[in-house]
């Protein structure tokens, strides 16, 4: 496994000092390995037109890329690739050093940046990261490995520090200096005033139950579901102003929510998510909305001349550091926008922006509009949220613990489905591997 920087697997020069060696390794020809590479060049819509994806050319060659921008169902089959122990070499960022536990004899720290709040925080991710050496191993016996770096003054420095877990609660700290958003936040907890109900501190309640919000869900509502179906109601070139009206009501709702406009850059950034957001609730899969991304950084309808459309990165809201805004594809040619980038940074919207950090702001104010106003169609607006669809079999599949990006794939194969019962088609057995090492636990054991 080989420690990288997550902004190198961005811009690809993580290959460089290993590109000779990597040309010499043979192609993957198990047919295990190849079940496994088609299903992850599928999950990511690589194998369509000009969707070309490095992730999947370097597992053909038994190379991984790993890191927490990768989607779950493709960190999910490449996890598998590793454990069935058709990789060579795994290029992993900070997520291999919060426990992910995969086999390797050997951990090359081609980078020492190591990300954490503080130097004790980066020594302890450092020791957790060099802890993935020797366990390639499955026998109970003592195993080791080996941790290779080109700065072993700071190795050893790391590795002798010494970690300590402060006694005092962070909520009995002092956030004099935090920001206004999680300062109410921690207040409202010290103070007893925090609303469970709408997962808040009760002034941000207060201040999404006024009537200018409440006028702002209305419209969202209506325009939303103006039509038979999502997608007719935001989507079309006809539909542009409707998108721009819901756009910012929603902006006027998160910014009261958290009690200060929006800077620039997290301007920039929320913009991109609700666009990513009426996509999906619109019924395109995670595959699709990378591929539009792609398809508009690129200039693809401008066959890829000229640089690459402005793009702002995923990062989580409110954010008072994100000032201003900049590209991800800063100073680069239409023609070398990397798919994959667009892929990880897209998954980066929907974990972190749409899911993380603006649903409790919208569910709490469609929430709250919904019970003072009695509109049913609050209720079809927190399943978009909290779901992406209001399909009931859709959102009963998510319930049962599987993926949203698989539930399409899924669906085919499902014969009866409650929430008490779920009872699958015999078509499941031969399903592709992915989809029955999903399903696996919810059919009959055959003896």
């Amino acid at each position: 496994m080989i420690f990288v920087s997550k902004a190198s697997v961005y811009n690809g020069k993580f290959l460089l000092p290993f590109q000779r060696y990597i040309d010499q390794f043979a192609v993957v020809t198990d047919p295990r390995a190849l079940v496994i590479i088609e299903a992850v060049e599928t999950a990511l819509g690589a194998n369509q037109g000009e969707h070309r994806s490095r992730l999947v050319a370097l597992l053909k060659r038994g190379v991984v890329i790993h890191h927490g921008s990768v989607p779950l169902e493709v960190r999910f089959l490449v996890e598998d690739f590793i454990r069935q122990k058709f990789s060579r070499i795994c290029f992993a960022t900070n997520t291999l050093a919060q426990g992910v536990n995969m086999p390797f004899d050997i951990v090359w720290l081609h980078s020492m940046k190591i990300m954490g709040d503080d130097s004790n925080d980066r020594s302890l991710s450092f020791k957790n990261l060099t802890g993935r050496a020797g366990r390639l191993s499955t026998e109970k016996k003592f195993d080791y490995g080996y941790v290779f770096t080109a700065n072993p003054v700071l190795y050893s420095s790391r590795m002798n520090d010494t970690f300590f877990l402060n006694e005092e609660s962070v909520i009995d700290q002092s956030h004099e200096d935090s920001p206004g958003d999680l300062k109410e936040l921690v207040e409202s907890i010290q103070n007893g005033t925090f609303d469970n109900e709408h997962n808040m501190p009760r002034s941000r309640v207060e201040r999404l139950s006024q009537q200018n919000i409440f006028l702002a869900c209305e419209r969202v509502l209506t325009l939303i579901f103006a039509e038979s179906t999502v997608s007719k109601s935001v989507e079309g070139v006809d539909k542009r102003d409707v998108r721009d009206i819901i756009k910012g009501d929603l902006k006027n709702i998160f910014e009261r929510a958290i009690g200060r406009e929006l800077y620039d850059g997290e301007e920039s950034v929320f913009n991109t998510a609700i666009m990513i957001f009426l996509l999906a609730i619109s019924g395109h899969t995670f595959k699709e909305i990378a591929g539009i991304r792609h398809s508009h950084i690129s200039r693809r309808n401008e066959r890829h001349i000229g640089m690459a459309e402005f793009s702002q990165p995923a990062a989580t809201l409110p954010n008072s550091l994100l000032q201003r805004r900049y590209s991800l594809f800063a100073d680069v040619a239409a023609s070398e926008v990397s798919y994959d980038a667009v892929v990880f940074d897209t998954y980066d919207y929907i974990d972190k922006v749409v899911s993380f950090s603006l649903s409790d702001a919208f569910v709490a104010a469609f929430k709250i509009y919904g019970a003072k106003n009695n509109d049913r169609r609050a209720a079809m607006m927190l399943d978009l949220l909290r779901f992406g669809t209001t399909n009931a079999n859709h959102i009963l599949l998510m319930r049962y613990g599987f993926p949203p990006e698989a539930v399409v794939d899924i669906i085919p194969y499902v014969h009866l489905l409650t929430e008490h019962e779920i009872e699958f088609r015999p078509e499941v057995y031969s399903a592709p591997p992915h989809i029955r090492e999903m399903v696996s636990w919810y059919l009959p054991v055959i003896s």
